[in-house]
């Protein structure tokens, strides 16, 4: 089991069970079934569902960066500025989904004049992220410090009907050998 400790107090916050190959194989496999779903959103179902995560985080921005300060030891306002980063991140996406995530013609270039061109922006899967926050698929690989504020962020991304899983400590490296 690793233990969440408040560094000030040497209190326990929380305990989370160490996983091997059985259960990273399980997350991978749940984060491609997220990966298909994500894919399967429209730009304007990818901005619902970010505006509904900012919307959560905005809502228990006190209580997340009291988690913050609890685990880490990081000084109140120093993680309320981190949370709002990531908010002002998140809103950034969802206002600017329509535009970045539509399909648009392009200049083929002087070589190929008589083609047409397109880009679209695909997902391409899962991100993995240290304790982060990203509009799409992520996968926390929390070190022992933010362990418990990862577990919170999951907790209310999945309210927001946000896909990401949840990953320890102990199975980044064995996230980091999968495709």
């Amino acid at each position: 089991m690793l233990e969440t400790v408040n560094p000030a107090t040497g209190e326990v916050l929380d305990t989370f069970p160490l996983h091997g190959s059985r259960e990273v194989d399980a997350a991978v496999a749940a984060a491609r079934e997220a990966a298909v779903w994500w894919a399967g959103l429209d730009w304007s179902g990818r901005r619902l569902r970010l505006f509904a995560w900012k919307s959560y985080l905005t809502r228990y921005m006190g209580r997340l960066a009291q988690l913050v300060h609890e685990e880490t030891g990081k000084p109140l306002d120093d993680a309320k500025l981190e949370i709002i980063l990531a908010i002002v991140h998140i809103d950034w996406a969802a206002k600017h989904a329509r535009r970045v995530l539509r399909p648009r013609r392009v200049r083929s270039g002087l070589a190929a004049i008589n083609l047409l061109s397109s880009v679209e922006y695909l997902p391409l899967g899962v991100i993995g992220v240290i304790i982060g926050v990203a509009g799409g698929i992520v996968w926390l690989a929390s070190p022992e410090r933010g362990r418990f504020t990862a577990a919170q962020a999951v907790a209310l991304a999945e309210d927001a009907s946000a896909p990401l899983l949840d990953a320890g400590a102990e199975q980044d490296s064995e996230m980091r050998s999968r495709p």
